[in-house]
């Protein structure tokens, strides 16, 4: 009998203890509810010691996870509780990213208002304003700008929002960089420029924006298995007749 009372105890006692383990689990639980919008739920964590800058999967933290959802409510209440808004995942991207690459303009705005670097770069050396480019989020792209992000920041191989929207076609986008002073000139290392990338690609009306722009029509680039090659000579190999014409006609040579 006294043999079965200690089994029992002992059970009793591991079932506790597992029970304790997952209640007392409180970084898992501001993960969640942050990551499904439970603003509740995220309170009751952080009351009960909740690291305000538990990591997901990822690297992302609970303000990363809010941002990426555009819950301003969640945002707030996580930067009341002291939530870094530069914490980084494992990328090295912060909230103002995040906000940038899905195109969360108000919790952009949101966070630029509370102190967000946003000329910071990520591990691939990309800012808020080439990652917001690269997803032709152009209103996002405004902002930035609008609040002086640096339109002209290069990549490690020196490519600038510019070069990026030109050579994908993203003409909402281009038209906002230009507006707001972004450079028509302004080359990669190898040389190739956004009136380069654009030809090549057949992107006839950011060809046509960047000449209105003042693109220069004869650069070349300098480097690479394209040395040597004009916007006017890209277009001829890639057959872009339309640009060819127009390109002949603002004064390109060959």
């Amino acid at each position: 009998m006294k043999h079965n009372t200690w089994i029992s105890v002992f059970l009793f006692t591991l079932l506790l203890a597992s029970t304790t383990s997952a209640q007392v689990d409180y970084n898992d639980m501001l993960i969640t509810a942050a990551r499904n919008g439970n603003v509740d739920s995220v309170q009751v964590a952080l009351e009960n010691g909740a690291h305000i800058e538990s990591q997901g999967i990822d690297g992302v933290t609970p303000l990363i996870l809010a941002t990426f959802n555009g819950d301003e409510e969640m945002m707030e209440l996580l930067l009341d509780y002291g939530a870094s808004v530069e914490a980084e995942n494992d990328q090295g991207e912060t909230p103002i990213m995040y906000a940038a690459k899905y195109g969360q303009v108000e919790a952009l705005a949101y966070l630029i208002k509370a102190g967000g670097d946003i000329n910071k770069e990520n591990d691939r050396g990309l800012t808020a304003v080439m990652i917001a480019s690269l997803e032709n989020n152009s209103n996002a792209v405004e902002l930035l700008l609008r609040r002086a992000a640096d339109p002209d920041v290069r990549s490690p191989e020196g490519w600038s929002a510019l070069l990026f929207v030109s050579q994908l076609g993203h003409l909402e986008t281009a038209k906002v960089l230009i507006e707001n002073g972004a450079d028509p000139n302004l080359a990669a290392d190898d040389g190739a420029t956004p009136l380069i990338v654009s030809s090549y690609e057949g992107h006839q009306a950011i060809v046509e924006l960047l000449l209105e722009n003042g693109a220069n029509v004869n650069a070349s680039v300098h480097q690479g298995v394209m040395n040597g090659y004009n916007a006017l000579e890209l277009a001829k190999v890639e057959g872009h007749q339309e640009i060819i014409t127009i390109l002949e006609n603002a004064g390109a040579v060959d």
